[in-house]
């Protein structure tokens, strides 16, 4: 007759208990009841096909450009993803080629959504109300709308579209046949038409609470000459 070791079989059932305890995940805090997260990296970064009112054109983004990403839990940005999803400055890093955050957004099984606005700043916390403002040497505004729904196993390849928020005005002179010196020192457009600061919601594009103004522009003395093939002034 065979005797059965209790102790033994006590033994491989605490050692089972340890190594599944030990496989365990600990969800972090406030992750959206994911056991695991996916950083979160851009494969791209474009702007829509608007160049004539972009002085970012195309993919070709300022050297140290930066913009400002939130990731939400629903299409209409009203619910955060995770607390740490707001607001995340993403940079180019051109030895890697890539854009990067540290630390970056992170994602899990729930989809998000991912809105994003540039160029960068810390302040802005609300991605409907971001403060901006132009000037006439050629600053860009731009937002990115809802982009498709991300989860942990698409956050790797993400790419985001640009969408430009503020015209670009340039306004070409052209001297027909003058044969003195033909200068413009002087653009002022009147009639407070335009605008140089508001409010952008970059889910809807809306810029609100926009002070109508006249704007002047004093031209370089450097290119204040006319030329008979024209002369393009503005940024």
């Amino acid at each position: 007759m065979k005797t059965l070791n209790i102790s033994n079989i006590v033994s491989i059932s605490a050692v089972a208990m340890l190594f599944l305890a030990g496989c365990a995940r600990i969800e972090e805090p406030g992750s959206t009841g994911d056991k695991g997260l996916t950083d979160l990296e851009l494969s791209a970064v474009m702007t829509d096909d608007m160049v004539s009112r972009a002085v970012v054109d195309g993919t070709v983004f300022p050297v140290d450009g930066k913009i400002g990403l939130s990731l939400f839990a629903d299409v209409n940005a009203t619910e955060a993803y995770r607390e740490e999803s707001a607001n995340v400055e993403y940079s180019y890093d051109g030895a890697k080629g890539k854009w990067v955050a540290s630390p970056a957004i992170r994602v899990g099984s729930k989809p998000g959504y991912l809105f994003g606005y540039y160029p960068y700043s810390q302040g802005n916390t609300d991605i409907k109300a971001i403060p901006v403002s132009s000037s006439l040497d050629g600053d860009d505004v731009m937002y990115a709308a809802a982009q498709n729904a991300i989860t942990d196993e698409t956050a790797r390849g993400v790419s985001v579209t640009m969408k430009h928020a503020l015209a670009r005005v340039s306004i070409k002179v052209k001297n027909s046949g003058y044969a003195g010196e033909a200068k413009l020192g002087k653009i002022v457009i009147a009639g407070g038409k335009t605008s140089r600061s508001g409010i952008l919601d970059a889910v809807s594009g809306e810029i609100r609470d926009a002070q109508k103004t006249d704007v002047s522009f004093e031209v370089p003395e450097a290119v204040r000459q006319i030329t008979p093939e024209g002369t393009v002034y503005g940024p």
